[in-house]
Formats: C-alpha cells, sequence, structure tokens
C-alpha cells in the first residue's frame, strides 16, 4: 500500500500531502473509517508534530560526528524536505551536514543510484571515495554498493544477521564507524 501511494508520488501524479492523505485514508479504510481530506490533513499534520518532538538522537551519533570531523557529511533521505531539515534542526545536527539530499527534491528515491550519485556530487566526491551507511540493508547499504559508494549497514539490534551479505559491511553502532574507513 504505502509503495503504491510513493510511485504516485515519484512519478508526479500526486503532491507529497496527497500521498500522505492516501495511505492514511487507504489504511483506515478496512477497518471502517472514512476522512475528508480536511481531517486526514489535521491527523498528519498531528502526527508529524508528535514524531518530530519525540525525535532524539542515538548516544553514539555526537561521537560519531567528532570522530569524522574531517569528513564530508550528508544525509539522504526519502522523505519530504521540509520535514526532513526541520528533523534535523530540531535534533540539533543541521550544521553538521554539508549536504541533505530528500528524494522529493531529487526526483527518486532510494534505491536508485541516482539519489546517492547526486549526494556525492553536491558533495564534490567521487562515489568510490564515499561511504554511506544506513539502517535499512537493502534501501541503504545494498542501494549505496550498487550506486558505487561503500555500503555500510547500521543493525543496532543485530537483527537479520543472516540476511547481510558478505560484500556489505556491517556496524552495531555509529562510532564503530571510525574504524572501519581508516
Amino acid at each position: 500500500m504505502n509503495g503504491k501511494w510513493y510511485k504516485k508520488f515519484f512519478a508526479k501524479q500526486v503532491t507529497f500531502q496527497e500521498s500522505g492523505r492516501g495511505k492514511l485514508q487507504e489504511a483506515f479504510s478496512k477497518y471502517g473509517y472514512q476522512f475528508s481530506d480536511r481531517d486526514a490533513d489535521a491527523l498528519l499534520s498531528e502526527c508529524w508534530e508528535h514524531y518530530v518532538s519525540m525525535c532524539q538522537l542515538f548516544n553514539d551519533v555526537d561521537k560519531c560526528f567528532a570522530q569524522l570531523q574531517k569528513c564530508k557529511i550528508g544525509v539522504i533521505t526519502n522523505g519530504q524536505e521540509a520535514q526532513q531539515v526541520e528533523v534535523l534542526k530540531r535534533c540539533g545536527i543541521l550544521s553538521v551536514m554539508d549536504v541533505v539530499v530528500t528524494s522529493e527534491a531529487a526526483g527518486f528515491a532510494k534505491p536508485a543510484p541516482q539519489i546517492f550519485q547526486l549526494a556525492c556530487a553536491k558533495l564534490g566526491v567521487q562515489e568510490t571515495e564515499s561511504v554511506y551507511v544506513g539502517d535499512n540493508l537493502e534501501l541503504d547499504a545494498i542501494a549505496a554498493k550498487d550506486a558505487g559508494l561503500i555500503g555500510v549497514w547500521l543493525n543496532r539490534f543485530n537483527r537479520g544477521l543472516q540476511a547481510s551479505p558478505q560484500i556489505i559491511k556491517r556496524i552495531n553502532r555509529l562510532t564503530e564507524l571510525s574504524e572501519l574507513i581508516s
């Protein structure tokens, strides 16, 4: 269900807001709930505010950034531009980012190689000299590797260890990254 609305959004058939409405309305319709667009927008706004207010950094993030001071750092996200920038601001890490690339602004989403290539171009680095860390094995680590970067799977909770291909590097904490790339 979610995938259908993302595809419509990236095909520019619906806006990001319409995509959110559609996902919400479909998810609840099977339980007999019907929402007007106005009510869906209000619920999405409330949900978003609650989500952002609850965002917290993992306790290894600041130390990782300190370890990587000399590196260029960016974010690639399949989220909406304004929302993702707001999350980074509220978490106090937007100033650390050299670039933020969202699927909304880029026009394509992970796992498409173009989004990784765009981020590298904005950072002024080659894909082969770039490391991408993410918590989703397929959308992050494998997709980054397929795009020519070094893909690293951040597996904080030791899930799916058998699913991790040997060609993908795996860490359990961000503070392990500096050792991995040195």
